[in-house]
């Protein structure tokens, strides 16, 4: 049975929430017109080039190869690349961030480990709605669109400078029931630090601020425009600030039964807490933790050292992703 949203404080209640107008908000139009950048003749053999020089000359981190994308950005006039994908799909992906789709292929995230589409199609219920926090430039967001239906809506956030490549992807593809924020989401209605137009944000680098780019509590959000619809999945991708998105829809999470797919990474700082301690926390909040590898496995709190010595072997193949979902005994007490 659909559990209703709570009743959440009114705006003037709140001492730093942000108004409609003051928070950037589009439903993209879609583009007609298109052209995949990744066929032109000159950025193919710069990119067949670049593919292989750069073992030798750069390290295996994406970040590692900004420098390529810098250049090519240069070369070119713009910071974006439009890429059709096999499927035909389109996604835009923004330089020099994304230097490693230029290089291996749009499809990169979607056809290796990485790739979350089954759970997403599993957890986004049909008619309902989908937050996808730290969207990017939209990887992910076909599947969540697909998911939800027409009858759904996906609210996308993403506070960095990939904000034009996500509503430029979403744009592409037609998506008509996906909502692009450009917000930080967090446990306080407030600003994130750092320049405007930020390339890229490092979640366990931020920290609350007068002014900048917005950052929103989900429930508030929710609460300010209205959605009264079942949230039924929050995917969370913010480099170590995910502990702070959950605190900020507690509410949401608990009424909706709402599951949540946040990255993990062990060496991440979560506001404060190792990779154990931010377990706990999960667990304190009534959220039971599912590992995932070819499926996914409740874990308990007895078995979070193993789990965190088990990720230090790629031959488990777990994926740096849990799934947290309200912990039916704790919520039903």
């Amino acid at each position: 049975m659909q559990k209703s949203q709570p009743k959440l404080l009114k705006p003037e209640s709140w001492p730093q929430m942000h108004t409609l107008s003051d928070l950037k908000i589009q439903k993209p139009k879609p583009i007609i017109t298109k052209h995949d950048d990744m066929h032109r003749l000159g950025l193919k053999l710069l990119r067949h080039s670049f593919k292989i020089i750069a073992p030798f000359f750069w390290g295996p981190k994406h970040q590692d190869i900004w420098s390529i994308g810098r250049f090519i950005t240069k070369l070119i006039g713009k910071s974006t690349i439009d890429a059709k994908c096999r499927d035909g799909s389109w996604l835009c992906f923004p330089l020099p961030v994304y230097t490693m789709y230029f290089l291996y292929g749009a499809d990169l995230k979607k056809y290796n480990v990485g790739n979350l589409s089954p759970i997403f199609r599993k957890n986004a219920l049909p008619g309902t709605v989908a937050i996808d926090v730290g969207a990017s430039c939209g990887q992910e967001i076909l599947e969540l669109s697909k998911a939800v239906g027409e009858n759904g809506t996906v609210y996308a956030f993403e506070p960095s400078a990939s904000f034009l490549a996500l509503t430029r992807t979403v744009a592409l593809n037609g998506l008509q029931n996906v909502i692009c924020v450009n917000a930080g989401c967090g446990n306080k209605n407030s600003h994130l630090a750092g320049k405007d137009e930020q390339a890229y944000f490092i979640g366990e680098k931020i920290e609350y601020a007068e002014k900048g780019t917005a950052i929103v509590r989900i429930d508030d959000f929710l609460d300010l425009i209205g959605e009264q619809r079942r949230v039924s999945l929050i995917k969370i991708d913010t480099d170590g600030f995910e502990l702070e998105v959950i605190q900020g829809a507690e509410q949401c999470i608990s009424a909706n039964e709402t599951t949540v797919i946040a990255e993990f990474e062990k060496h991440f700082n979560y506001s404060g807490h190792k990779a154990k301690e931010v377990l706990e926390k999960y667990s304190e909040l009534g959220l039971s933790i599912e590992k995932l590898q070819t499926m996914s496995s409740t874990i308990s709190e007895k078995d979070f050292d193993s789990y965190l010595s088990d990720l230090d072997d790629p031959a488990n193949m777990i994926s740096h992703d849990i799934v947290l979902r309200p912990n039916q005994s704790k919520t039903k007490s």
